[in-house]
Parts: structure tokens; sequence; C-alpha cells
């Protein structure tokens, strides 16, 4: 089924508001994982795209896209296929303007096989990281890869492993109870101020009473009526703007719950460049 999506453009000078929304992550690419020594290339390349699938869903890389990566080779002519060099990795990493890229090659031990990943900064053009792991076999290598990815991470002073499913299920149980609470507060601050308009309006008919009254006792009675109202709605106001206040401020809240819980889920994305904040949202 092919899903819609509302993208918004703002396109504002932001020198500050890139570092700030990826601080502390690296820009890095992924080019083609070569096989070397017997591998089957068909399990190198599904091995790269399992590398590649959980730098992203560690959440502590900013991964280069894939094919606008290739489409960026493509435009000047480069392949990247049998790139097992840093000085090839450099060359790439500065077209697509990445911090590291990283290339890897799967070779065959025996009944094993070792994947090798060599992380390389654009800029100096050194190995930062190698990293190793032995396969038993391609349906058990997700445990590898992912220790891959979090060797490279620890070298690499990345922040920790984001748990996207736990941060998912924070954000939708706060969404949830700010909601519940937002429609308690506000129906409490709306019924609230009701009754003060009750009392305050039973005032106003004393009063008209009070102007009335034809003896000095039964003015004294209604005035105590009066001002006793009065004081009551006044309470139940201040009480009800209070509530109708941390309402609003609930609810605010619960929308950026919201707009988390839509954001592990996927359905909001956003790239910011030194000039523009692109945020995407599929519905």
């Amino acid at each position: 089924m092919m899903m819609a999506g509302l993208c918004l453009l703002s396109a504002l000078a932001i020198p500050l508001g890139a570092a700030s929304v990826t601080a502390g992550k690296k820009r890095v690419g992924v080019l083609s994982f070569t096989a070397m020594s017997g591998a089957a290339a068909a399990d190198t390349e599904a091995l790269g795209e399992m590398f590649r699938s959980e730098l992203v869903q560690s959440r502590r890389f900013n991964v280069l896209d894939r094919a606008n990566m290739d489409t960026v080779l493509k435009e000047q002519a480069f392949q990247q296929t049998g790139c097992t060099e840093s000085a090839c990795a450099v060359k790439i990493g500065k077209l697509v303007n990445v911090e590291y890229m990283m290339f890897g090659t799967l070779s065959k031990l025996g009944s094993m096989a070792l994947l090798t990943v060599n992380v390389v900064n654009v800029e100096s053009g050194e190995i930062a990281v190698t990293a190793k792991e032995k396969i038993k076999n391609i349906e058990q290598a997700e445990q590898p890869v992912r220790a891959l990815v979090d060797t490279i991470a620890a070298q690499l002073k990345m922040p920790d492993r984001i748990d996207i499913s736990q941060k998912r299920d924070e954000a939708f149980s706060g969404m949830l109870i700010k909601g519940i609470s937002s429609g308690v507060l506000l129906a409490g601050g709306v019924t609230t101020w009701l009754v003060g308009d009750a009392y305050y309006n039973g005032a106003a008919l004393k009063l008209n009473e009070y102007n009335a009254a034809t003896t000095s006792s039964s003015a004294e009675n209604l005035h105590g009526l009066i001002v006793s109202q009065g004081d009551l709605a006044d309470m139940l106001y201040l009480v009800s703007e209070s509530a109708l206040v941390l309402g609003g401020a609930m609810l605010a809240w619960g929308v950026i719950d919201f707009f988390f819980w839509k954001g592990y889920n996927d359905q909001i994305t956003a790239s910011v460049t030194p000039t523009s904040v692109n945020v995407c949202y599929k519905f």
C-alpha cells in the first residue's frame, strides 16, 4: 500500500540549528561490502545491508541514505564497487560530504566467515576503527553485526544505543496519560467555572433583593449571603483558571509525546543542512 506524506521545507539560515539537532552523532556513509577469499557475493551483500540497517536502528549515527549516495556517485561517474582501501573511501566520503566512510570485507575461514569493517576518517584519511567478527552462518549473523556496530560506536565515542521499542512505548504511555489528565483537568475547569457562574449570578440576584430591602435586619442577612457567595464564586473562578491552564499545559505536553511517538515509528523524519530544515510526516 502506498503511504502518503507531507514534507515541509524551512529555507532559513541556521548555522547552529544543524549542530543542535545532530549533536553527538557523526555523519557516516557505508560502501558496498566486498567478498574475499571464497566468500559468497550474495552473503556479502546481505551482511552489508544488515550492517547498514543496524547502524540506522542504533540511532547512534547519522547514516547517509544509500540512494542519495548512489545518486551523487553516479553524477560524478564514480564506482564504489570493490572499494577496499582507505584512499578510495576518502574520495567517496568527500564527494558525499560525510565525516566517516565505512567499508567491509567478508572472508571465508573454513566453515566460518570473518566480517571486517574499516572506518575511515574522511578529513585525515586515517583508519579510525577496524572491527572484526566471526560469523558461523548468515542466518545467525544478527548478533555479530550488532556487536560490530557497538564496537565501532564505542571507539568513536558515540552516544549510547537507543532502545527504540522502549522509547516508543514510553512516548505512547506519556501521550495517553497526559491526554487523559488534560481531559480531566479541562472538563473540571469548565465545570468549576459554570458552578462559579451560578454562585455569581445568585449573588447578583441577592444584590437586587438587598437594594429593595425595607428593613435593616433583612438587608444585613442579604449582605452576608452576597459576600459569601461572591467569595465562593471568586474561589471557584481561580480554581477553574488553574485547572484550565494545567489542562492546556498537559495537552501541549501530550502533543509533544505524540510527535516523539510518531518519530519513533518513523512516521516523522527530519534532515538538516546548514541552510534548511526538511521535516516529513507520513500518514
